[in-house]
């Protein structure tokens, strides 16, 4: 179980301090009660780019295909909205490709090739529930999109941003991860395919990249 006395003393739950930027953010442009999706949400505490919101009284989706990880969910953010399901580009039903490390759990196929050719350990292939970005905003948020999206879906994050009606269904900030995954470069690609999108780059952690919406100013600009 998780150590309560470390995760009070917590400034930062996020790999390179996104949550801290992203909380910096909410100052800068002025956003009130933010909501957010966490997809890939993989741990509470552990690597989580939500919890400082969750902790400021903030509410949200955790989007956690994983049966374990999603557990720790419903146990430790009972005022959040916790999905057992993926996200993908349709609703169905695909494989879900477990390792002994689970944030490198993936949808991708050719992701958990690369993982094993690494030294990870596959430890499970199921058939898993997903449902769209899209289809969840209109479900569970009434069809007002989240003011954030941090996306961490190894290997199908290019897929999930395509498939999000942006006309619709846009969040004001995007935190996804740009490092290519299980090749050791940045994915340009995605980082232009977001700009393009309409959005602008607020920060770079190198591992993540945060967007804003481009229409959106800073409060005292």
């Amino acid at each position: 179980m998780f150590n309560s006395s470390v995760r009070e003393k917590a400034n930062s739950y996020s790999q390179y301090g996104e949550d801290s930027i992203i909380n910096l953010m909410e100052y800068l442009y002025g956003f009130k009660k933010m909501t957010y999706m966490d997809i890939g949400a993989h741990h509470p505490f552990k690597l989580n780019n939500t919890q400082l919101l969750y902790e400021s009284g903030h509410k949200g989706i955790n989007i956690e295909p994983d049966p374990v990880q999603y557990k720790l969910f419903v146990r430790h953010r009972k005022n959040d909205i916790n999905l057992n399901i993926g996200i993908h580009s349709e609703p169905g039903s695909l494989t879900f490709y477990q390792f002994d490390r689970p944030e490198f759990n993936t949808f991708s196929l050719k992701a958990a090739n690369e993982v094993e050719r690494k030294g990870m350990k596959k430890i499970k292939e199921m058939l898993v529930v997903v449902d769209t970005y899209n289809n969840v905003v209109a479900k569970q948020l009434n069809g007002i999109p989240p003011d954030l999206i941090s996306l961490d879906a190894e290997g199908v994050d290019e897929i999930i941003i395509e498939s999000i009606n942006f006309q619709q269904f846009a969040p004001k900030i995007i935190c996804v991860e740009t490092y290519a995954y299980g090749v050791g470069i940045k994915n340009n690609d995605l980082i232009k395919n977001i700009i393009q999108k309409g959005y602008r780059i607020h920060a770079d952690t190198f591992v993540n990249t945060l967007f804003i919406k481009e229409d959106i100013k800073l409060v005292n600009e």
